[in-house]
């Protein structure tokens, strides 16, 4: 998430304040965790720029959010992933946004 904000021109939130509020949120959602074996507690922090204007410009502020819920099994029965890492090509051009997990138009703007 601190790449991505520096990316995108937002202030991030501290990594005491992210892995707190990611701590708060498994708390506060606690009896939605499937039990072991039957799916987990899919978590999806969120860092959205908010303010009153609109237009080419870093925002005023931001919003700093963690949604919860429960989901399925991905990987029933599985005892692990066969992942190919190939270093020669990129998924995204450097410069650009690609790099980073984002909804953007116009961003980053400065």
């Amino acid at each position: 998430m601190q790449d991505g904000a520096e990316r995108l021109c937002m202030a991030s939130p501290s990594v005491e304040f992210f892995v707190e509020a990611v701590k708060q949120t498994v708390i506060a959602n606690k009896k939605l965790v499937p039990p072991p074996g039957k799916g987990a507690l899919y978590i999806r922090p969120l860092l959205i720029g908010s303010g009153a204007n609109l237009g080419v410009a870093p925002a005023p502020e931001y919003t700093f959010l963690i949604y919860a819920s429960p989901v399925g099994d991905y990987h029933k029965g599985s005892t692990g992933l066969n992942l190919k890492v190939d270093h020669k090509h990129h998924r995204a051009h450097s410069g650009g946004t690609g790099g980073v997990k984002s909804c953007t138009n116009y961003s980053p703007a400065s």
